[in-house]
């Protein structure tokens, strides 16, 4: 719902809950949300609440997303949103280079199905995909995403047919349907001519 027709449901009354609640001014969610950040990058995975999780994933989606993009304007804005320079450091050096060729979901939200005693919320995880000890791997994009269709193709004729037009699309398919025998060697994906 855009902005106007919020606006609109609010003038007739309609009350409506706009954002998360956090229950907090906005300078102490600002601030829980940095510190957060900052566990998250530090160790890769972390518990806390769902809200807060899925409040949080926005926040470390454009993180990623804005360091990867190297330059000036950016650079301030993640530096804004960083609180140590440990956590800063593992920004650039661990997680830019590995998420280099997926362009955007760099993180997972696995709910618990557990409340927390003192106060029985909800329970999850936040962590990074594509990191060291993950319990399941992320789905391939980009060239690895070609390479472990073509795999998954050449194992059984139950896969030839379910990646069948997705191998199509990729030009992974000779003129009569069968797949490149070429492609296994150079790991080069040609071009539709």
């Amino acid at each position: 719902m855009g902005y106007t027709s919020t606006l609109k449901f609010v003038n007739l009354g309609v009350r409506r809950r706009l954002f998360r609640r956090a229950h907090k001014q906005p300078h102490h969610k600002w601030d829980s949300i940095k510190n957060q950040l900052n566990e998250l990058l530090k160790y890769g995975r972390i518990e806390t609440t769902l809200t807060k999780a899925k409040e949080l994933q926005g926040y470390a989606e454009e993180l990623i997303y804005l360091a990867k993009k190297d330059n000036v304007e950016n650079n301030l804005k993640v530096e804004s949103m960083l609180r140590t320079a440990q956590g800063r450091r593992r920004l650039y050096e661990f997680y830019v280079p590995l998420y280099r060729h997926r362009p955007f979901f760099f993180t997972r939200i696995i709910n618990q199905w557990k409340l927390r005693l003192r106060d029985s919320a909800p329970l999850a995880y936040i962590e990074f995909i594509d990191r060291p000890g993950e319990l399941r791997p992320a789905k391939p994009v980009g060239y690895n995403k070609i390479k472990f269709i073509y795999e998954e193709m050449k194992k059984n004729r139950r896969n030839f047919r379910k990646y069948f037009n997705i191998a199509k699309r990729f030009h992974l398919l000779d003129e009569n349907d069968h797949l490149l025998p070429d492609f296994a060697d150079t790991g080069h994906v040609p071009e539709k001519s």
